[in-house]
């Protein structure tokens, strides 16, 4: 993992990762060392011309985007992710929002944020997905169970299976 953030190594992954939607330079996809400067002023903008010119727009994921902290790096995505062309979309999924422009890409409506709060399942959602397994709950006991999973609908169904299984004993909401 350490050479992921190797700002050759970041470009040659992007590379990679784009030429399975369409054509892409093949020498960027080797991954041979560039100088930094190198990776913004060639390796970037390249990338950049090749998607423009593809017929239809994408969508590229870049999974654990927390661990890209080389400031190259930073700026190579920040570059690639400001001058995308119209319907491709970029997205980063990670524990803490790399260091990238963010307010910038907000305010051009450049970027869609989902949070940890938008991902959690409120108490009526709770009660819902609860109901449509079988398992009705109250307004409190939906409430409990979403303090206790902090509204994650893996936590939840867990304990669908626990209480499936008879694993939740009758005071589990005293527990929160």
């Amino acid at each position: 993992m350490g050479r992921d953030n190797d700002p050759s190594v970041f470009v040659a992954y992007l590379a990679s990762a784009l030429a399975r939607i369409g054509d892409i330079d093949r020498s960027l996809q080797g991954g041979a060392p560039m100088a930094r400067g190198r990776i913004l002023s060639f390796a970037v903008p390249r990338l950049l011309a090749d998607i423009h010119r593809w017929p239809q727009p994408a969508v590229l994921i870049i999974d654990d985007a927390h661990r890209l902290t080389d400031a190259t790096s930073l700026d190579a995505l920040a570059t690639f992710a400001s001058h995308l062309p119209p319907g491709f979309q970029l997205t980063l999924a990670g524990r803490v929002t790399p260091r990238l422009p963010v307010a910038r890409l907000r305010a051009e409506r450049k970027v869609l944020e989902i949070d940890a709060r938008t991902l959690a399942l409120d108490a009526r959602e709770t009660a819902a997905l609860t109901a449509a397994a079988g398992w009705p709950l109250s307004a409190e006991d939906a409430s409990a169970l979403v303090a206790r999973t902090e509204g994650w609908a893996a936590g939840i169904y867990l304990a669908m299976l626990a209480h499936e299984r008879g694993e939740l004993d009758a005071g589990w909401t005293s527990a929160v």
